[in-house]
């Protein structure tokens, strides 16, 4: 339930209904205040259009927020997408290797296999 609050902005203080804890609406409204003395010439009071142009620049710094979003998002892609590829590839080397591994080993058991044919040819036949 809203409750009345005061908060301080520009050297005025403002009574609102707020639903947010004091703490937080306290922060909001610090930054707020921050804006406004960044905004405000020196010794000038804050009028409706300076609130005006915090609100501004507010709404500007949300549409270069939500375009950093994008651009995080699409660079987030394109580095999944490369990851996957390379996934891809490493599955491939693997797959090419166990199959020259196989050769290899295959070759090397036809060998194997050959020298003791070999061998058994050069032994003489024991007598029984």
């Amino acid at each position: 339930m809203a409750a009345k609050q005061s908060i301080s902005i520009g050297g005025s203080t403002y009574q609102v209904y707020a639903d947010l804890p004091p703490a937080d609406l306290a922060r909001l409204s610090a930054v707020v205040d921050a804006r406004l003395r960044e905004l405000l010439p020196k010794g000038k009071s804050a009028t409706p259009q300076t609130f005006l142009l915090v609100a501004l620049s507010f709404a500007h710094d949300g549409e270069l927020a939500r375009e950093a979003a994008k651009e995080a998002e699409a660079k987030s892609a394109e580095l999944e997408e490369a990851v996957d590829e390379e996934i891809e590839r490493r599955r491939a080397l693997e797959a090419e290797t166990r199959d020259l591994l196989r050769r290899v080993l295959s070759r090397i058991d036809l060998a194997l296999e050959d020298d003791e044919g070999d061998e058994a040819e050069d032994r003489p036949a024991s007598p029984t």
